[in-house]
């Protein structure tokens, strides 16, 4: 009876080291769940900042693991997100209660872009690197479906009354939204990673060889092209007649539309930044110089704070607010002084709903959303 009992011990832990094991060699282990409590808020530094905490959102109960949300998009009316799956959620931007959340497809797609649509302030497009889906942004309903003719490798450029992509194949590909059909396209040169940008009447796209192009988004005609020495690792952003692109090749650069170089700033070292654009400057996070300010115009150096990086989120009372390193940073606009700087643990993103004293939504590692009211 005791053999017995030490064969049934020894048969049990062997089952309990494959079931370990999964079976195999490898060890399986289940996504960790994530903590849904609230990161700890400062809030008189956020009143400070010109701000005070409104509500806190919970789009993903059911998704474990961290930093799980893909992509956001806020705005007045609400707050679009979509987690590294396929599953997307709206929040109403009063509350912050959940409106509705939908999956599309299966875990393994990838997904690109999340774009509210112009045209029609209802309707969401979901991006996928091989096709649009249209859903209804009151209800979640799924309205349409369309394939793309190539797969494509960027969130699209809603301009002209089409969805203009870049592809890892080179090409620009617009896509005409409820015909399902491609509206034209352009072999460019090299994988285009970048996000292309609307700049005045037309549409801009950098590859990572570093080919820019400029179209006429109703005709697809190529109205300028130029040249950079390198990749990017940032999306390009855009003035009125001017696209601005922060480079790997260590500069910045304006771009008329016609393709030439409006000017050119040569930077220590490689930026991977993002850019933004506002008040006549253009603010992009220059390493070992800091956080910087170049005249829109001429790329003359207006300013630089060494103390603080990261990007440019909107403004407030004519000072800007910037987010990076976990830290949230008040400028003033003139000479780029430091007002406030206060850390925000757990914060991996911060969205403005509007350039100028709009209000501001903080994404956690933990996959909440914490909205901060301009008071």
């Amino acid at each position: 009876m005791g053999v017995q009992r030490a064969s049934a011990a020894v048969l049990l832990g062997v089952l309990s080291v494959l079931a370990a094991c999964g079976g195999g060699g490898f060890r399986q282990e289940r996504p960790r769940p994530v903590s849904a409590q609230v990161p700890p808020v400062s809030h008189d530094d956020w009143r400070a900042a010109g701000y005070r905490q409104d509500w806190v959102g919970y789009p993903f109960m059911g998704v474990s693991g961290a930093d799980m949300i893909r992509d956001a998009v806020v705005g007045a009316d609400a707050v679009v997100l979509q987690e590294k799956g396929s599953r997307v959620s709206v929040l109403e931007a009063t509350n912050g209660q959940l409106r509705w959340s939908t999956g599309l497809a299966n875990p393994l797609t990838r997904f690109v872009g999340l774009t509210r649509d112009p045209s029609d302030a209802n309707r969401l497009i979901v991006s996928s690197q091989t096709e649009a889906f249209t859903l209804n942004m009151t209800t979640g309903a799924l309205i349409g479906r369309e394939p793309f003719s190539r797969v494509v490798n960027t969130a699209p450029a809603p301009v002209g009354g089409v969805l203009v992509y870049g592809t890892s194949a080179g090409e620009v590909l617009a896509h005409r939204l409820g015909g399902g059909i491609k509206a034209w396209g352009f072999m460019g040169v090299g994988t285009i990673e970048a996000q292309p940008v609307q700049v005045g009447e037309f549409v801009a796209s950098v590859s990572q060889r570093g080919d820019v192009t400029i179209f006429d988004p109703r005709s697809g005609t190529l109205v300028g092209r130029g040249t950079i020495y390198g990749g990017v690792e940032s999306n390009p952003v855009a003035g009125s007649e001017t696209v601005y692109i922060a480079g790997l090749d260590q500069s910045v650069w304006a771009f008329r539309t016609d393709g030439s170089v409006r000017w050119r700033h040569r930077t220590p070292q490689p930026l991977r930044g993002q850019p933004r654009v506002d008040g006549g400057n253009v603010y992009v996070e220059i390493p070992g110089e800091g956080f910087t300010a170049l005249d829109a115009q001429t790329g003359a150096v207006r300013w630089s704070n060494k103390d603080v990086g990261g990007e440019l989120v909107g403004t407030r009372s004519g000072r800007l607010i910037v987010f990076g390193n976990g830290r949230v940073s008040v400028l003033e606009t003139r000479k780029g002084g430091t007002v406030a700087s206060f850390e925000v643990p757990r914060v991996t993103r911060i969205l403005a709903d509007a350039p100028a004293d709009g209000n501001l939504y903080a994404i956690t590692d933990n996959n909440l959303v914490v909205k901060f009211a301009a008071r």
